[in-house]
């Protein structure tokens, strides 16, 4: 009996999971979607402003730019997301913030890519790549990952104060959510390292070819 009560549990919690990651999956699609069509209006004064950065940027790096003095930054900006993603969970106000910050992830993450595609044409596109390539293509998975297991928890936590159906906290925090969780922390830990080492090379690259 108890065995099949903890079974229903992990059943339960894992289909909720599979739901709140089709749900989130589309409202990021929302966000980017919106993300690239605000950028098809910004103006061209943003195009010297961004070239300006582009200059910056590599008399720094030529300069031998220390990666310590980036660290601080490029943890709030590789963790601020999944950060606030997994804090969420443990709140019914996460079944309204969770969304909100994949959305806003989404929308961020175009608009720039967006804004310097219409820069630049073909060459922005390769300079978004550079910037935001290793982070899309580790960091948006976790966050995926952790936002879907904080909106599966905060969906249950509004059940139990709707007076619905009663659920277990066994099944709103099983054992492999904290795993998991652990192991995208891991992920993007080794994004915060690729972001210093690697990351930099690529740009300096691509905007010296594009600022000559």
């Amino acid at each position: 009996m108890n065995v099949k009560r903890r079974t229903t549990g992990q059943t339960i919690q894992g289909g909720s999971i599979s739901v709140s990651l089709a749900i989130l999956s589309a409202i990021l699609l929302c966000g980017i979607v919106a993300g690239a069509v605000t950028a098809s209006y910004i103006g061209g004064d943003s195009g010297e402003t961004l070239t300006d950065y582009m200059s910056r940027y590599v008399t720094a790096f030529g300069e031998g730019m220390s990666p310590i003095t980036l660290l601080p930054a490029t943890i709030w900006s590789v963790y601020k997301y999944s950060i606030f993603a997994f804090l969420f969970g443990f709140t019914v106000l996460g079944v309204v913030l969770i969304p909100g910050t994949v959305a806003l992830r989404g929308f961020f993450l175009a608009f720039s890519i967006g804004s310097m595609v219409k820069l630049f044409g073909i060459p922005g596109l390769w300079l978004a790549l550079a910037i935001f390539g290793i982070q899309t293509l580790i960091g948006l998975p976790c966050l995926l990952i952790i936002s879907a297991q904080g909106f599966a928890a905060a969906r249950s936590f509004a059940r139990m104060m709707s007076g619905g159906k009663r659920v277990m906290i066994g099944s709103v925090f099983p054992r492999g959510y904290f795993i998991l969780f652990g192991v995208c922390m891991i992920a993007l830990l080794a994004v915060v390292i690729l972001e210093l080492t690697v990351t930099p090379k690529l740009v300096a690259f691509v905007a010296l070819r594009m600022l000559q």
